[in-house]
């Protein structure tokens, strides 16, 4: 039988994750996940977080370490440096796993601070042995101290960059899709992200070099050359799969968004072959298009392969008031209105992954790798 989880802090970034759970591994069955309060989830859907359609389950907001219907507690207790933190829920991370440790769960914590240490949760490791599985980004296979080369060596593996204009514009709802996809046909995929929970699908987990500030930009650059090439010749895929770890592009003055640093450093160390940009539905227009990719052509090396639309809207009251990307996600008719004019002429072909499926991209994808 599967090992029955709860999966806690539920949010909007969580949803793919949600929703392709039992598509992509079968270790765990997941029977509830959990929002704290202050996110308005409550009761509803997950998808209510994205104004998606239904995935089927309901949102809770009260971590029962008693119930039975789950054994094991998934925990998202840190975010990587090109994410947002939800300060006000971080301080009750001890409390929760402590309390559910104490009435027999088991918890497997995903904590992106590498150099955290946490005097009380080590207490409780040992006082509940096998019970606590502490997972953090690490470099697998590949010690840093080995990197010493000067030369980026290329890739020959296919290699399809997921990444936005917004860090909220769908990246890890296109990538798992796009997984899904091709692992249905056989194909052996390695999956590439800064969202380290991702590795319940296998994904490889590079935060811990990117966001590493003690090792410089082009060391950087080089370690993940030299990690990329090292695992493509120990697994030998079909397909490379790159999430961007930050918003492919700087958004305005007010608000510079990251400025795409962090992607502009991967690209450098992995040349994309298809570049699928998820873009603001405001944003699709064929002019504000051809102006993006002509500035995305020069900085990272990549055009635009393909293009998904996502129902993502900025506020722009909040850049203004407090500058700072804040995003809303609108009802699908708002985006079916503009999407239909923009799609007819569009140099760069435009899908709606989220309402319409991958197959469509898939088949244009596929056309070149297969």
């Amino acid at each position: 039988m599967n090992n029955t989880v709860a999966m806690y802090p539920f949010n909007a970034k969580m949803l793919p994750i949600v929703k392709y759970f039992h598509d992509l591994q079968s270790k765990y069955h997941l029977a509830k996940i959990i929002s704290p309060p202050g996110f308005s989830l409550t009761g509803h859907d997950a998808a209510y977080s994205r104004n998606h359609p239904d995935v089927g389950f309901i949102v809770n907001d009260t971590i029962d370490e008693h119930d039975p219907d789950w054994r094991t507690l998934i925990i998202e207790c840190a975010m990587n440096d090109a994410t947002e933190t939800n300060d006000f829920i971080e301080t009750n991370y001890d409390e929760i796993i402590t309390r559910c440790l104490q009435a027999g769960k088991s918890v497997v914590q995903y904590n992106s601070d590498t150099k955290s240490s946490n005097r009380k949760l080590n207490q409780v490791h040992d006082k509940y042995p096998g019970m606590l599985h502490v997972k953090i980004p690490s470099l697998p296979e590949y010690p840093l101290k080995n990197v010493s080369s000067e030369k980026i060596n290329s890739i020959t593996t296919p290699v399809v960059f997921v990444g936005g204009l917004l860090a909220e514009a769908d990246t890890t709802e296109v990538v798992l899709a796009l997984l899904k996809r091709l692992q249905k046909d056989n194909l052996s995929v390695m999956t590439i992200s800064c969202h380290h929970i991702l590795d319940i699908f296998g994904a490889y987990n590079i935060g811990g070099i990117l966001f590493n500030k003690e090792i410089t930009e082009p060391k950087k650059i080089l370690t993940l050359n030299s990690l990329i090439r090292n695992l493509e010749h120990h697994t030998r895929p079909d397909v490379i799969l790159i999430e961007a770890p930050d918003a492919v592009i700087r958004y305005s003055n007010n608000a510079p968004n990251g400025m795409g640093i962090y992607s502009y450093m991967l690209c450098q160390a992995v040349q994309p072959d298809y570049f699928i940009c998820c873009v603001p539905y405001q944003f699709a227009t064929n002019k504000m298009i051809e102006k993006i990719n002509d500035d995305l052509r020069v900085r990272l090396g990549a055009s635009m392969f393909a293009i998904h639309v996502s129902n993502v809207q900025v506020d722009y009251d909040r850049i203004n008031t407090m500058n700072k990307i804040s995003c809303v996600h609108n009802d699908r008719k708002s985006v079916l209105s503009m999407l239909s004019g923009y799609t007819a002429n569009s140099s760069i072909p435009m899908f709606d992954i989220v309402h319409d499926g991958i197959d469509s991209l898939y088949r244009l994808l596929t056309k070149d790798i297969i």
